[in-house]
């Protein structure tokens, strides 16, 4: 199961970094490969060879990186596994990805310096003051966010738990706002990215920078949009949080709609920029390519923390920006954490179940969820031999073994440690409402159990 829930996350890796690699080898303007090269050198032999070559090498990247995806299918039936090798495979994937591309960067741009075509930065045009006046202009109205803020709290609420003990309920909701939140941050940060000149002609810089603002402000609101509409419609559904299917339709959905949002507007933008390189001659190329190695931008001269990218979609971290490398250092702190939590969990992908009586207790050992039970507080024993449907709130639910805290037909949360597949299983009712669902992976183990508390209660 783990596979086919991660399975989404590895096509949408794998479909951000063929379209990435893709757009470094189109003519983007006066940018080939990363590189600025005059426009009527783009046709150069010699830089469609190195095209031809980067081409090559990004096909045996993709389906390098495919073939790797099957170690992660042979791990779906342990998830702390899974997600540890998925872990690796972005890393090595990213690897990879950076060494294709400074590789490509350093040759082109190797081909542009003994053909001395570099510009020299005392040239470069890099303010449009009526641009600059004009920014605040460009982005897509904010007012949709209010409009947004509702239809997420109408979610959140249509997605609360009507029982207790649904912390998987929360969980979602929490999904809901996280997005809806990280949207808005990216929105915010394309309204202030700096503006650029692509020409001595100050109507085109103002219609070019105005078309990139305003609609990539606009796919972000539009995303929001698309996520809050699929948890709204996921909402209906009686008890949705209890509903594998309908979270997985939703988070998938969810993620398609704002893949697909993105790039309609980043091509929209794209297609606009294509025209203006038609018509226009004198385009201005700010000849920066020294800060950008492999498409990662790093100057120290730039006040600015983001600016747009020059390979595929979005904005890049100036890496030369003092914020930029408290920003690394924390990023890097979360991957180490989250590794250190899995690892720390990895006992969990292989789960043992057994329980004991003692003069006093009843001593459950469950892979992470140990748990005691005082006789003194058994007010009652109950034997079945089926298990009734269960959901899970809280805990593990892996190979056939479940523990933690789930929701039980007839039962209603319950604390559950059990076999699924070796019957019988013993509820024990305990003080305050308490239910405990528990056998052991040894049906003589169960069958124990059983006889001592017939001789006790």
């Amino acid at each position: 199961m783990m596979f086919f829930i991660m399975l989404p996350c590895y096509l949408i890796v794998l479909g951000a970094f063929w379209y990435t690699l893709n757009s470094a080898a189109k003519p983007n303007g006066y940018l080939l490969l990363g590189v600025t090269f005059p426009k009527e050198q783009m046709e150069r032999q010699e830089l469609k060879d190195m095209v031809g070559s980067f081409q090559k090498k990004k096909k045996i990247l993709l389906a390098s990186m495919a073939v790797l995806l099957v170690p992660a299918y042979l791990l779906r039936d342990y998830p702390i596994s899974g997600c540890i090798y998925c872990f690796i495979w972005i890393g090595i994937m990213l690897a990879a990805y950076q060494t294709l591309l400074n590789r490509t960067f350093d040759e082109a741009f190797a081909f542009k310096c003994k053909n001395g075509w570099t510009v020299g930065e005392k040239q470069t045009i890099s303010i449009d003051t009526e641009v600059t006046r004009l920014k605040a202009q460009f982005v897509y109205p904010k007012w949709h966010w209010i409009v947004n803020l509702v239809l997420t709290a109408v979610a959140c609420y249509l997605w609360r738990p009507e029982e207790e003990g649904f912390y998987v309920a929360y969980a979602l909701a929490g999904c809901i706002i996280i997005t809806n939140v990280a949207l808005f941050i990216i929105y915010m940060l394309f309204s202030r990215v700096r503006t650029r000149v692509y020409s001595s002609r100050q109507d085109v810089n103002v219609a070019l920078n105005h078309t990139y603002c305003h609609n990539m402000t606009k796919s972000m609101v539009y995303a929001a949009y698309g996520n809050s509409f699929c948890w709204l419609v996921g909402g209906l559904f009686d008890h949705p949080y209890r509903n594998v299917p309908v979270i997985l339709a939703v988070c998938t959905m969810t993620c398609i709609i704002t893949v697909a949002v993105i790039f309609y507007f980043y091509e929209k933008v794209m297609r606009e920029r294509r025209k203006f390189d038609t018509m226009e001659e004198d385009t201005f190329a700010a000849d920066e390519d020294i800060y950008w190695r492999g498409g990662l931008y790093n100057n120290p001269n730039d006040p600015k923390l983001w600016a747009e990218k020059r390979i595929g979609i979005g904005l890049q971290m100036n890496g030369g920006h003092p914020s930029a490398k408290i920003l690394n250092v924390v990023t890097a702190l979360i991957i180490i954490g989250c590794m250190a939590l899995l690892v720390k969990d990895w006992k969990l992908d292989f789960p043992s179940l057994s329980v004991q009586m003692t003069v006093q207790t009843i001593e459950i050992q469950a892979t992470g969820y140990d748990q005691e039970i005082l006789l003194s507080d058994i007010e009652s024993v109950e034997v079945i031999e089926e298990l009734p449907g269960m959901f899970k709130n809280n805990g593990l639910a892996n190979r056939g073994y479940d523990f933690g805290a789930f929701h039980v037909s007839g039962y209603g949360q319950c604390k559950v440690y059990v076999k699924n597949n070796q019957p019988p299983f013993v509820v024990l009712h305990l003080k305050e409402d308490k239910i405990v669902i528990v056998n052991s992976e040894k049906q003589e183990e169960t069958q124990k159990l059983i006889r001592e508390l017939e001789g006790s209660f």
